[in-house]
């Protein structure tokens, strides 16, 4: 490159010593559409600012390492609970940064851009790498112009997601492979029984509605049978009493004892009463199965107040739903004792 002299232009001018061929492939390399590789995961995560960091020092060092690169440009654009972002164009701005309005980060979105000289091109060419991190309250998408923006991902876990801009395959698969075996080090596994709970929480709680419904049939028919047999029980001793009026006279009474019509009333009255609460315990112990983790991106002091406090809910969720299964027990059999005794008087 060299500098023409003032005399033959009224300002300064800059000349490449390159080829018009080599020129526009330069200029494609910086200015054209690159190939893509983009990737996502979900699930339950606990970030604060130096796991962000993190990423930044990875990236660069891998990068610096397997070829002449230099970074010319890093982005982080913090998104807030109340729609509001902020965006640093510097990593050490990034660093010192703190909100002072009293927010809660939920999303990040994170962008480099390199220069990179590979050793079979002629002229350096941009690579540029997106992280978007988001805690289930917005969910990142890309326009055709390949910007970041922040819409409704209705989710009660995490979500990260990749993108590597590159005019070099086998570069990008290694820094994909590089930053996805990092994402997976940061999602955290769960329980197996906790997975399976949450996953199947739906059939929790239909699965207690059922079988609360099926212990108060299965109790009305054995309840039903008792009555049956007692009903027949004082049939049979009308027979053996002396006399035409004496047995009309019991066989009165036995009627106006109304054992069936009392214990089709109450059957009926006490079936309804069970479909309200096997729906109330199955909702409960439903929801509560569905103790999953929310995603945590901790950049303020208020993102930190409130990880403490649904980090405690969470853990409460389990404890709730296991005391919901021992209710739903409680109840069925406090519910078919309760049928007994008032179809037949029975005193345990």
């Amino acid at each position: 490159m060299e500098t023409l002299p003032p005399q033959q232009n009224s300002g300064t001018a800059i000349t490449l010593n390159c080829g018009p061929e080599d020129f526009e492939k330069f200029i494609r390399s910086l200015l054209g559409r690159p190939q893509t590789i983009t990737n996502h995961f979900q699930g339950e995560f606990d970030l604060n600012r130096e796991d962000l960091e993190q990423f930044h020092h990875l990236l660069v060092q891998r990068i610096e390492q397997q070829n002449k690169a230099s970074l010319i440009q890093f982005t982080a654009r913090v998104v807030y609970d109340d729609d509001s972002t902020v965006l640093v164009n510097d990593f050490d701005t990034f660093r010192s940064y703190n909100e002072p309005k009293p927010l809660r980060s939920v999303a990040i979105h994170l962008s480099w851009s390199f220069l990179v000289q590979f050793e079979d091109r002629k002229s350096p060419e941009k690579q540029e790498v997106d992280v978007s991190i988001v805690t289930g309250a917005s969910r990142p998408f890309l326009d055709d112009n390949h910007t970041w923006f922040v819409g409704p991902f209705h989710s009660h876990t995490g979500f990260i997601a990749l993108r590597i801009s590159h005019t070099a395959r086998s570069w990008a698969s290694d820094i994909t492979a590089l930053l996805t075996g990092h994402i997976k080090t940061l999602i955290h596994d769960r329980s197996k029984i906790r997975a399976w709970l949450s996953e199947h929480a739906e059939k929790v709680g239909i699965g207690v509605f059922c079988t609360v419904m099926l212990g108060t049939l299965v109790s009305m028919f054995f309840i039903g049978e008792s009555v049956k047999k007692s009903e027949m029980a004082g049939a049979v001793g009308i027979v053996g009493i002396q006399g035409v009026d004496a047995k009309l006279v019991a066989l009165a009474n036995l009627v106006a004892a109304g054992a069936w019509p009392r214990f089709a009333v109450y059957g009926v009255s006490f079936i309804f009463l069970t479909i309200i609460v096997s729906i109330g315990l199955g909702i409960w112990a439903g929801t509560m199965a569905d103790a999953r983790s929310p995603a945590f991106l901790t950049l303020t002091r208020k993102t930190e107040e409130y990880r403490r406090r649904m980090i405690k809910r969470s853990q409460n969720r389990f404890r709730f739903f296991l005391l919901s299964l021992f209710v739903s027990i409680v109840t069925g059999i406090a519910g078919n004792w309760l049928f007994a005794y008032f179809v037949q008087g029975w005193r345990p």
